[in-house]
């Protein structure tokens, strides 16, 4: 005896020759009996919505990611989550996280260096024949 499938996935839609169908006549008149039946997809409706909502997501640039921290890092991944979520750029995220730790002599030489950055003109030139890396 053929075995019947599970779930509703699992039945192979092949084409059928139409001059080999059977009516519903004739059926009956071969002693069957026609019921309304119904059978289980492999997927619950809940989990067919979480699909979608994933999917969603996924097509908007946004993937959920499973990550082990200690607990010093694990407030700064959800900040960084939340306001990246919001549409804040990374790089803003990060440079106020870290500038947060930062000394306030690390955070003047920051600050001295994106002056010597935004330098135009004579002041650039000066700047590169004293070595300076703009």
């Amino acid at each position: 005896m053929q075995q019947l499938p599970d779930h509703i996935e699992d039945v192979i839609e092949s084409p059928t020759n139409p001059d080999k169908v059977l009516t519903d006549d004739a059926l009956a008149a071969g002693g069957l009996v026609k019921v309304n039946a119904f059978m289980r997809t492999k997927s619950s409706a809940g989990a067919l919505r979480v699909q979608k909502h994933r999917d969603k997501k996924e097509a908007e640039g946004v993937k959920q990611i499973n990550v082990q921290a200690s607990e010093e890092a694990r407030q700064a991944i959800k900040t960084i989550a939340a306001r990246t979520g919001k549409g804040e750029k990374l790089e803003n995220v990060l440079a106020e996280l870290v500038g947060d730790r930062l000394t306030n002599e690390e955070k003047q030489t920051i600050a001295i260096g994106q002056q010597v950055k935004a330098l135009t003109g004579w002041r650039k030139k000066i700047a590169r024949a004293i070595r300076i890396n703009i």
